[in-house]
């Protein structure tokens, strides 16, 4: 049988968390082995074998050790809506004074994304705000402030969840 590789959504972060711990078994009443320590709440394991039925654990860490585990819960690979890991958006560019309406945002398309989550911060250090969802590999924010620089990211999604974070560019509105 052929390896595939299977997401595993966490669950909700937990507050005090650095990162997890997640574990894989073959059988609901073991613990398993250590899979990996993802920083957030996502995890993808490479190594399922189609047709097998898997069972997780996973347990929130920090410098202070480890919570208890969480779960167990079960998975199982059928081949079937396998979901397969989007890369982040390259080339990502913010207009820099172009348009004084605007600032236009472009990006290459990513190979099996169905839509895009653009993303505005006032630094290149954090996450932002979700402020459009469009279908291409281009977007207008018409709500960036005049004056002001802003910070865009990009995230290419299908029906079932998003990718990683582009690199940031930073853009700005023109003048009047």
């Amino acid at each position: 049988m052929e390896p595939m590789i299977w997401l595993l959504l966490l669950g909700d972060a937990v507050s005090d968390a650095t990162f997890y711990e997640v574990f894989r078994s073959d059988a609901a009443d073991t613990t398993g082995f250590l899979l990996g320590s993802p920083s957030g709440t996502s995890f993808n394991d490479t190594s399922v074998i189609l047709g097998r039925t898997y069972w997780y654990r996973v347990r929130a860490c920090n410098d202070a050790g480890c919570s208890e585990f969480g779960g167990p819960d079960s998975g199982f690979s059928d081949g079937v809506g396998i979901l397969p890991v989007l890369n982040p958006p390259a080339g990502v560019s913010a207009s820099d004074g172009i348009f004084s309406d605007r600032v236009n945002i472009t990006w290459d398309a990513v190979n099996l994304a169905t839509f895009y989550e653009v993303f505005r911060s006032d630094s290149a250090g954090t996450e932002g705000v979700l402020i459009g969802v469009p279908s291409g590999t281009s977007f207008n924010d018409t709500s960036a402030s005049p004056g002001s620089t802003h910070w865009y990211r990009v995230r290419s999604c299908l029906g079932t969840g998003c990718g990683d974070f582009s690199e940031p560019d930073s853009g700005f509105r023109g003048g009047m």
